[in-house]
C-alpha cells in the first residue's frame, strides 16, 4: 500500500468546494468567469485552498481533455484559468473528479455501468455509476495523468469513491471467480447474506488498490500532490484505517439541514478523530440551507458553528458553494464566509495539532456491514441508539467520541 504520507507539508485550513455539476443544455458555460477577480474575493476573505472542477457527475470536463469529454458548450479552459490565478494569489487548487459517477461515459459504454444484481437495472437512478474494473478506470487514470502533469495543482479531489453499495457487473463477477475461484452467491437482497462479506471485502480491496494506484502517480507526476477521496468505502473503514491507506487527507461531507444530519459534523469529525491512525481530514459544510444547490445563504453565526466544532475536532475547514453555470459568482456569499473566517484564523493558530480529549466513547455502528449505499453519510437512521447517545452527550456538554467497529476495544483513553 501507498504511504500515508503524501502531505509534504501543513494542509490548508481554510478552503471553498466549488460545485459545478453542468448539464449539456447550459449555454455559455464559464462565459463570465473572471478568475483573477474571483481569486482575489477568496485571498481577500482568507481562503487558502479550493475544489475547483476538473470533471463533474454528467461526465463533462471543464478545462480541453484531449482523454475525455469537454463541456459541448464550454467557452474557455475554466480549470487552468482558476489555477493560474489563484496560485498568483495563494489560493491553491485541488482539481474535482467525478470518479464513480460519469453520465456520459456510462451512455457511451453501457458494459462498464455497475449493477447491484446481474442484468439488473443500473445503479445510482438519474445518475450513472461506473465501474473501475475494466476500461473505464484506465479511462479516469489517463484524464487524472493529464490533469495532473497540464496544471499546477495542490490535489485531486475525487469524489464519488465506492460502488453503490456493491457491484457485480459482468467483469467484477468474472475477476473474483479468477482470482478466488468462487462465483459470487445470489441468495436474498441483504448484502452480508445474499452477496457475502468476503465479496464485499475483495470488492473494497480492488477499489483501495486502484486508489492507491492513482496516489503513486499523481505524486509521481507532481510530488506533494494529494489525493483526497470523498465517500471512500465508508466512513467506518476510512476512520478505522482499514482502507483508503493512498488518501494524502480524509474528507466527509457534513449535510447541513438535513433532519437526521443534526449531528453529523461531529459525528464525522469525531470518528476520524479517534481513529487509529491519524491523517489531515476535511469536514465538508455548505453555505446552503438544506443541500447542494438550493441557492439559500446561511446567517454567519450557522457557519461560525459549523466552523467551531469542525476546528474543535482537530478537522480542516471547508465550505461549500455552487458557480453559476457561466462561471460567475455571489459576492456576498465571499463576504460571509470571509466573515467566517477571519473568525476562525486566530482560533486555528491557537489550537494548533490537537489531540481528543473526549470522556466517554460511544460505539456507535450500524448492524450492516459495509454494504451502507453509497458509503456516502454515516447512517444514523440505521444507528439511532448509536447517534441518540453520542447526541445526549453534546447536549450535556460532556466529550463524547464516537467509535468504530475497528477501534471499539481501544478505549484505554475513555473514562466511560
Amino acid at each position: 500500500m501507498a504511504s500515508a504520507g503524501l502531505v509534504k507539508k501543513a494542509p490548508a485550513k481554510r478552503r471553498v468546494h466549488l460545485d459545478f455539476h453542468t448539464p449539456d443544455f447550459q449555454e455559455n458555460v464559464g462565459g463570465k468567469l473572471n478568475a483573477k477577480k474571483f481569486a482575489a474575493v477568496l485571498a481577500k476573505g482568507e481562503v487558502e485552498q479550493a475544489a475547483f472542477f476538473a470533471k463533474c457527475h454528467y461526465g463533462n470536463a471543464y478545462y480541453p481533455t484531449k482523454v475525455g469529454r469537454t463541456h459541448p458548450n464550454l467557452q474557455c479552459d475554466m480549470l487552468g484559468k482558476f489555477v493560474e490565478a489563484g496560485n498568483e494569489k495563494g489560493v491553491r487548487t485541488f482539481a474535482y473528479y467525478s470518479l464513480q459517477l460519469d453520465k456520459w461515459y456510462g451512455k457511451e459504454h453501457p458494459d462498464c455501468v455497475q449493477h447491484p444484481q446481474p442484468f439488473s437495472e443500473p445503479c445510482c437512478g438519474a445518475w450513472t455509476s461506473v465501474c473501475v474494473n475494466g476500461p473505464y478506470g484506465d479511462y479516469a487514470r489517463e484524464q487524472l495523468r493529464e490533469v495532473a502533469e497540464w496544471y499546477d495543482i495542490a490535489g485531486v479531489w475525487m469524489d464519488i469513491v465506492g460502488y453503490y453499495p456493491y457491484c457485480v457487473c459482468a467483469r467484477c463477477r468474472e475477476l473474483y471467480e479468477h482470482e478466488t475461484g468462487r462465483k459470487v452467491p445470489f441468495d436474498d437482497s441483504k448484502p452480508e447474506k445474499g452477496i457475502g462479506r468476503e465479496f464485499l471485502d475483495w470488492q473494497r480491496r480492488m477499489l483501495d488498490e486502484y486508489t492507491t494506484g492513482l496516489a503513486k502517480m499523481l505524486d509521481e507526476i507532481r510530488p506533494g500532490c494529494v489525493l483526497l477521496c470523498n465517500t471512500a468505502t465508508g466512513i467506518k473503514e476510512k476512520a478505522g484505517g482499514e482502507m483508503n491507506l493512498a488518501d494524502g487527507e480524509w474528507c466527509e461531507e457534513g449535510m447541513c439541514g438535513r433532519p437526521h444530519m443534526q449531528t453529523g459534523l461531529s459525528i464525522y469529525a469525531s470518528l476520524f478523530d479517534s481513529a487509529k491512525e491519524k491523517r489531515p481530514f476535511e469536514i465538508l459544510s455548505q453555505r446552503f440551507h438544506m443541500g447542494w444547490g438550493d441557492w439559500t445563504l446561511r446567517p454567519l453565526e450557522a457557519l461560525k458553528y459549523d466552523a467551531g466544532t469542525i476546528l474543535a475536532h482537530g478537522g480542516l475547514v471547508s465550505i461549500g458553494d455552487q458557480l453559476y453555470g457561466d462561471g460567475s459568482f455571489e459576492p456576498i456569499v465571499y463576504e460571509r464566509i470571509g466573515e467566517a473566517f477571519e473568525w476562525l484564523k486566530p482560533r486555528q493558530e491557537f489550537c494548533g495539532d490537537t489531540e481528543g480529549a473526549a470522556e466517554v466513547g460511544v460505539f456507535g455502528i450500524s448492524d450492516r456491514y459495509k454494504s451502507d449505499q453509497g458509503a456516502i453519510f454515516y447512517r444514523g437512521n440505521l444507528c439511532q441508539h448509536g447517534e441518540g447517545l453520542f447526541k445526549l452527550m453534546l447536549d450535556s456538554k460532556i466529550p463524547a467520541s464516537v467509535l468504530s467497529s475497528l477501534n471499539v476495544l481501544e478505549t484505554g483513553r475513555y473514562s466511560v
